[in-house]
């Protein structure tokens, strides 16, 4: 969008600042370094029931888990299998909420699971150790999984949540 890619983690930043409080207040001045609203409206009504709206990043390099870590309300890792690899980062990511000062029981993890990856055997086990690991919310990706219709789509989900409910 013809920004510098440079200083794309300050302006996330910053815009994730200006977006809870234009959840949060009916009017409002900004001075950002990037974004200059004086005496605005925040957005219209009604209000969203959750207030502040929850914002969670993603992405596996450092900055990102730093920056999700400080300031988002959970963090969403890139295509990891529930392994060794993932269980540094996580591990990094709670010391750095800890050093953020914030409290790690409000701060949730995301973890996405592919139903083309990972065969029904293995889905009751992964979603185990995932727990395991920290895991307070799955997304189960269902893109190119060979389902041709939405009743297949629904159906896969169904049986995956009755998979890792089970037991």
């Amino acid at each position: 969008m013809n920004e510098n890619w440079r200083n794309r983690g300050r302006r996330i930043e910053e815009q994730i600042a200006l977006l809870r409080a234009l959840w949060t207040n009916d009017a409002l001045t900004f001075e950002g370094q990037f974004h200059h609203l004086t005496g605005r409206a925040g957005l219209l009504r009604p209000w969203s029931v959750q207030r502040p709206i929850p914002i969670w990043l993603g992405g596996n390099a450092q900055p990102a888990l730093e920056r999700a870590a400080r300031i988002a309300d959970g963090w969403m890792p890139e295509l990891m299998q529930p392994d060794e690899n993932a269980k540094e980062m996580i591990v990094r990511y709670r010391l750095l909420i800890e050093k953020s000062g914030r409290a790690d029981r409000g701060v949730g993890l995301n973890v996405f699971t592919s139903l083309r990856l990972v065969g029904p055997e293995q889905w009751h086990e992964q979603a185990a150790t995932w727990r395991e690991l920290g895991a307070t919310h799955f997304t189960v990706v269902i893109e190119r999984a060979g389902l041709k219709t939405p009743q297949a789509h629904i159906e896969a989900l169904r049986r995956w949540s009755d998979s890792i409910s089970a037991r």
